[in-house]
């Protein structure tokens, strides 16, 4: 009965982690690609999860196997989207294995820190602009 309650948690949490990737706030929201986010975490974590139930001597074969599985399929299925998107799906991927581990706060906290690398990186690169005049070694001015 408890290992029902642990995967229901871990699919709610999937699910959760994995939709809330492909959230923008403040843009036109795109439901289909936040639902296609949450739908492949949700494949992942029930493919990860799954396998823990395995027996002991194939244990860390099968959890491999299912892995290898999501991320193949994940790279295989969006062939035809551009970067960003294919990005995104990766990563919905990946937390959907962290959280189908059993390693719900590590999926958290992936979540946050791939969400602000996403959708905030771009403030990262806007004062990066360089002086010629004061960084250039060799301009040494007489007065």
């Amino acid at each position: 009965m408890f290992s029902l309650i642990a995967f229901i948690l871990k699919l709610l949490f999937g699910a959760i982690l994995g939709g809330a990737l492909a959230y923008e706030p403040g843009k036109i929201r795109n439901e289909s690609k936040i639902f296609y986010s949450a739908l492949i975490s949700l494949v992942a974590v029930s493919l990860v999860s799954i396998s823990g139930f395995s027996t002991e001597n194939s244990a860390g074969f099968v959890l491999g196997a299912s892995i290898f599985t999501v991320i193949t399929a994940v790279i295989l299925l969006t062939r035809d989207q551009n970067f960003d998107q294919r990005l995104l799906y990766i990563f919905s991927a990946v937390v959907g294995i962290i959280c189908g581990s059993g390693h719900i706060f590590y999926g958290i906290f992936f979540t946050i820190i791939v969400y602000l690398v996403i959708h905030m990186g771009h403030h990262l690169f806007e004062n990066t602009d360089i002086d010629p005049d004061t960084d250039n070694p060799g301009n040494t001015e007489k007065t």
